[in-house]
């Protein structure tokens, strides 16, 4: 029997004894960065096989995550989920903590397709810029809104201690795609002057404080206290107000999002 069909039948096996200890894996087994797109037809078929489960591993996780927090993650549960043995999650990822490590990574991969994906391209003309602005600004804050526990766990402790480098890299790069989309703007009369970098820093401060304001339920109450009015009837329209006024605050005078 090849080794690719030794570690097929291993993870297709029944669960062991639950006091079975979890086997030691490689660094690259356990790498945390997630399988982008589909495999290259010329992987051989256990690499395609074992990056399938890969996926489908955090896929269960991203599932139970959204479900019940970190706490609700579990080596065992994504295993079961998956269908595979107790023990095969241990060939994808060294522990719990890596396998959340790779369900942030996705997290910040779609927050990168929500942001870096809409920002205004180097073809764009200035009238365009304050939409495309709006749109990106828009699209990130609804994934927060959408995927909160993920967007905690992309954006806290995993971004500030072991393992957190890969995260925090992406995070750096979406700030750094942001601030030559701002400089772009500057010289085509579309965004008024300033630093680029602090720009770019106060309005992702900015997005970050409406997501969290909207995540506690603070930004309901405060909406509701203003002027002494009611809750408001649509929520929505108050964040796309909000974020149209953070827009306008760095678009020159006449431009405004469509």
């Amino acid at each position: 029997m090849s080794a690719a069909q030794r570690r097929a039948a291993a993870e297709a096996a029944p669960s062991e004894p639950a006091d079975s200890a979890a086997p030691s894996t490689t660094a690259a087994e356990g790498a945390s960065a997630p399988t982008a797109g589909p495999p290259e037809s010329s992987e051989p078929p256990e690499a395609s096989a074992a990056a399938d489960t890969r996926r489908r591993l955090i896929d269960a996780a991203w599932d139970m995550l959204a479900a019940g927090g970190p706490e609700a993650v579990t080596m065992r549960g994504v295993g079961e989920r998956v269908g595979v043995s107790r023990t095969a999650p241990y060939r994808h990822f060294r522990d719990k903590e890596d396998l959340l490590r790779a369900v942030a990574m996705r997290m910040m991969d779609r927050m990168w397709a929500e942001i870096v994906g809409n920002l205004p391209g180097p073809d764009a003309a200035p009238e365009e810029v304050p939409g495309a602005l709006l749109r990106a600004f828009s699209g990130y804050v609804r994934l927060g809104l959408e995927a909160p526990e993920h967007y905690r766990l992309a954006h806290g402790e995993y971004q500030g201690h072991g393992g957190g480098d890969e995260l925090h890299a992406a995070a750096a790069r979406m700030m750094e795609e942001s601030v030559r989309a701002v400089a772009h703007g500057q010289r085509i009369g579309a965004i008024r002057p300033g630093d680029p970098w602090r720009m770019v820093l106060l309005s992702t401060a900015a997005v970050h404080g409406v997501i969290s304001l909207a995540l506690s339920g603070h930004l309901v109450k405060k909406l509701s206290g203003r002027d002494g009015a009611g809750e408001p009837a649509d929520v929505e329209t108050e964040l796309d107000l909000l974020l149209a006024d953070l827009v306008a605050g760095l678009t020159a005078p006449g431009l405004r999002p469509e």
